[in-house]
């Protein structure tokens, strides 16, 4: 802990950062020594607040469900978030495209996109 306390005092003072940062930097050993089975039941919770939105999904339109559906499966095969927000988002802006509801996509959704693109292929 002393080690960590004077990281945090050197990057507090000597970098510039928030004490709210420095704060949490301080604090993030001793949330590593937490057992995974003491966090097993807040990701579950966790879990159960980010699946309900689900309940709201329009599935008459399928532009908007099968991207959804694409990003739950991906998660389980991928297991990285990273990834399946990724094949969500190229998903979602390949089917707009495809049928021809180029208005319904904004631009930063295009720019996004072409960056995701350029990740994969180079």
């Amino acid at each position: 802990m002393g080690l960590n306390a004077f990281f945090v005092f050197t990057v507090f003072l000597g970098m510039g950062y928030t004490w709210q940062f420095s704060f949490s930097l301080f604090f993030a050993t001793l949330f590593m020594i937490i057992l995974p089975e003491v966090k097993a039941p807040a990701l579950f919770v966790v879990g159960l607040f980010m699946i309900s939105p689900i309940l709201k999904i329009d599935l008459n339109d399928f532009t908007e469900a099968i991207p959804i559906f694409f990003t739950l499966i991906m998660m389980s095969l991928t297991y990285s978030i990273a990834d399946r927000i990724v094949f969500g988002m190229l998903t979602y802006v390949l089917l707009k495209l495809f049928i021809s509801r180029f208005s319904e996509i904004k631009l930063v959704m295009y720019v996004i996109v072409l960056f995701f693109l350029l990740k994969i292929y180079i």
